[in-house]
């Protein structure tokens, strides 16, 4: 068989830089790979075969027989491949000759090169604002757009669309255009924009341009008219628009959007119900404003979303709006008879706060109204101090919920009466109801500040006890506020006895209690190696574990149907803390007297206030909750009869509720103490840390088994805290149980189990155990 070597010699003269785009045939294995390959006249083929393989040109019938004799004049590249340009098209059809035999072949077809055309593309914009500098405020209007070829006059229409706003013509070849845009009565073209660049104010509506083969071309026609209305995203801009009498408003919209005029009750709650007022399409359209007020309208597909706006039309009548202050007695923004108007800084801004346009101010009122105001955007604020606290706002009689906001941005229309009520709230706060002071009697701390928020009517002065019982006003030498009250610091220990100067011969009069300030507790305590059950008996600025407890190796574990990790610890729970030896704790901080423990059904974990608490004389909500004994730990459990300052109890419960704490024997009557029925079941175990059990409650205990791994037999050893029915088993990765080792009733003590994995392929298991309630589980490795 001869090779056709002058191709070779022409191939391998070829230059190295090719014209078109190049293509790689490569071999995989004894296939040429791709087998079929579809190019352009004038790209490249480069080969990259192996040694073991060449590439020679057949005619079809010869590569349809997997015959080898080459094609006269085609191509042939030789063992180790080479580069073929393709400069004719049809199907080129080539073999491998030393593999022909096993079907090593493959084809290349050629096609003509595509000839480069032409794109213009129109557009028709709507500008807002009507300026060429700004581009922000533009979207596309719907307008007849048409190209020409070489001139209008030519009337040669190559494409064109009677209401849209884009149209673009493809497959176009070099030469002369003209775009053109129709116009319409009240809107002005003012620009144009070719190619990206704005060709400054003209209003001319066509554009003539002489292009090339190959190009992209675009012309952006802008347009402009007064009162429009656009959409950006879900937001109508503007979503204020104040116009005259008569005047035309302009809706251009994205085509998801579609305008509805609505009722202001409607409108508020972003409804879609219509008033009869005007109804657009999709994507806009225009009406005219009549009478003068406020037309509310939304988008109806996303009124949901808040899609809304507003239309004044002059003449437009004021609005008033009227802010007031309130002190809240119990800082509950729900509750609102225990308020009481407050003398406080107010103001009314225009826009914003930070315009500083104040429309009206008060500096010290509690109640500031503003009329003859026109629609706008108004803010209301009121001043606040130290040891105020804004909780809420109700505006127009709605409550605001939770918020400590000191001020309120609003929309205000036509004819309009709006409120906003700021709502404050102090501790130790004394307010009047009527010809009361409320609370009557309140008990502070000494070093504390009480606060007097009463009616302009009323006055607080301090008299002395016998001057008090007889409703008479004669000062001994106390605190004396002026009408409307003030705000008192508290000294000495004792009663402070005071009356409304005006109104104490009808017994308005309070007693306001001064204990000594909040004495110190301090707790010496140990604690043991491994887990213990804690809490926390004080009142302390910082409860993090690592600082109350920094000898221990864990979180502190909580227990609500199951454990959880805390970083610090809280007054009212126990906790399972571990530590890695025995060690002194120190606990310092302000006596808690009295806690309430919210408890679950079933079993809790609960803490200690400052002094031990007898069991019997906790009380329980709802009165006469049955719960087991108490449960402390100690290397075990046992019961007690008292809860013990800084230690936490295990308690089952029989339903939800609480338990009240308190070191005061007297202060739980018999009849909403608890009862205790004493219950057989011991605790869950602690939390179990790494896979290593924790559990040396004399309950249940699984250790880990030994050795591990191991091939092909172990011992698991565990032990029980009394007669239980036990079911220790295996189970696979997957969750199938592979063995049960042990399913009986067995006493109280140490257990041991043999496992014998001879029969199991080599991998991880589990072992797990289940006794009267309790279980624990193990990793086990067979090694094989």
């Amino acid at each position: 068989m001869k090779s056709p070597f002058f191709l070779f010699v022409v191939l391998l003269l070829l230059p190295a830089t090719l014209p078109g785009t190049q293509h790689v045939v490569s071999t995989a294995g004894f296939m040429f790979a791709p087998p079929t390959l579809t190019v352009s006249v004038g790209d490249t083929i480069v080969f990259s075969l192996s040694l073991l393989h060449n590439a020679v040109e057949v005619a079809e019938s010869t590569w349809n027989v997997n015959g080898d004799f080459p094609l006269p004049g085609g191509f042939g590249v030789p063992f180790g491949g080479g580069t073929v340009v393709m400069n004719d098209t049809g199907t080129n059809f080539y073999i491998c000759e030393a593999h022909i035999a096993s079907g090593m072949k493959g084809k290349i077809i050629v096609n003509p090169v595509a000839l480069p055309t032409t794109t213009i593309t129109l557009n028709s914009m709507a500008d807002q604002d009507g300026l060429t500098g700004t581009t922000t405020d533009r979207i596309a209007k719907k307008w007849s757009l048409k190209l020409y070829q070489d001139s209008v006059g030519s009337g040669i229409v190559l494409d064109s669309v009677a209401s849209g706003s884009t149209l673009a013509v493809a497959g176009l070849g070099a030469g002369t255009y003209v775009a053109a845009e129709a116009d319409s009565l009240s809107w002005t073209h003012f620009s144009l924009v070719v190619n990206g660049v704005s060709q400054g104010a003209t209003s001319q509506i066509t554009w003539t341009f002489t292009v090339g083969a190959g190009e992209n071309h675009t012309v952006t026609f802008l347009n402009t008219a007064p009162n429009m209305i656009i959409s950006s995203g879900l937001t109508f801009v503007p979503d204020t628009l104040t116009v005259d009498n008569g005047d035309t408003v302009f809706f251009v919209l994205s085509p998801e959007h579609s305008p509805r005029e609505v009722s202001k009750t409607t409108w508020l709650a972003n409804g879609t119900a219509s008033n009869g007022g005007f109804d657009l399409p999709a994507g806009g359209g225009t009406y005219v404003a009549a009478a003068g007020g406020i037309d509310y309208y939304v988008c109806v597909p996303h009124a949901g979303a808040g899609m809304k706006g507003l239309i004044m039309v002059d003449p437009i009548p004021p609005s008033t709006i009227t802010l007031n202050s309130f002190a809240d007695q119990d800082g509950d923004h729900a509750t609102t008879t225990d308020r009481v108007a407050k003398n406080w800084s107010l103001k009314l801004y225009e826009d914003s706060v930070g315009s500083g346009i104040v429309v009206d101010s008060v500096v010290s009122g509690s109640s500031l109204s503003v009329n003859g105001l026109g629609p706008g955007v108004y803010v209301a604020l009121e001043a606040d101090s130290v040891p105020w606290s804004h909780i809420s706002l109700t505006v127009d009689g709605v409550p605001q919920g939770s918020a400590s906001q000191t001020s309120r941005s609003f929309s205000v229309g036509s004819a309009e009466s709006r409120t906003v009520d700021f709502i404050n709230h102090v501790p130790n706060m004394i307010i009047n109801s009527g010809f009361a002071f409320s609370p009557e009697t309140l008990t502070v701390d000494s070093g504390v500040t009480v606060h007097f928020v009463i009616e302009q009517v009323h006055t607080a002065r301090q008299v002395d006890s016998g001057a008090w019982a007889s409703n008479d006003t004669v000062s001994n030498g106390g605190f004396d506020l002026p009408f409307g009250g003030g705000s008192v610091l508290m000294g000495q220990a004792g009663n402070n006895y005071y009356v409304c100067v005006p109104h104490a011969p009808g017994g308005m009069k309070g007693i306001i209690r001064v204990m000594v300030e909040p004495s110190q507790g301090v707790l010496a305590d140990s604690v043991a190696d491994g887990w213990n059950l804690l809490s926390l008996p004080f009142a302390m600025p910082d409860s993090a574990v690592a600082v109350l407890y920094p000898g221990a190796e864990s979180p502190a574990y909580v227990y609500v149907a199951g454990y959880s990790a805390r970083s610090s610890v809280a007054n009212g729970p126990g906790y399972w803390i571990k530590f890695g030896g025995a060690q002194s704790v120190s606990l310092s901080g302000l006596l808690v007297s009295l806690d309430t423990l919210p408890v679950q059904d079933g079993w809790n974990i609960v803490g200690s206030v400052s002094a031990g608490v007898a069991v019997p004389s906790i009380q329980s909500i709802p009165p006469g909750l049955v719960i087991s004994s108490f449960f402390g730990y100690d290397m075990g459990y046992y019961t007690t009869d008292t809860i013990k300052p800084g230690r936490g109890y295990w308690v089952k419960s029989s339903g939800p509720g609480s338990l009240v704490l308190s070191s005061d024997p007297g202060a739980a009557p018999a009849v909403g103490r608890i009862r205790i029925d004493p219950t057989v079941d011991l605790p869950p175990s602690p939390p179990d840390v790494g896979g290593a059990s924790q559990n040396r409650s004399g309950g249940l205990l699984l250790r880990q088994n030994y050795p591990n791994p191991f091939n092909p037999s172990t011992r698991i050893v565990y032990s029980l805290g009394r007669e239980v029915h036990v079911n220790l088993s295996v189970y696979n990765v997957i969750g199938e149980k592979v063995a049960t080792l042990v399913d009986a009733i067995e006493g109280p003590g140490e257990k041991m189990a043999a496992f014998d994995g001879s029969g199991l392929p080599g991998g991880v298991y589990f072992v797990r155990i289940l006794a009267g309630g309790e279980s624990d589980w193990k990793k086990i490795i067979i090694l094989k």
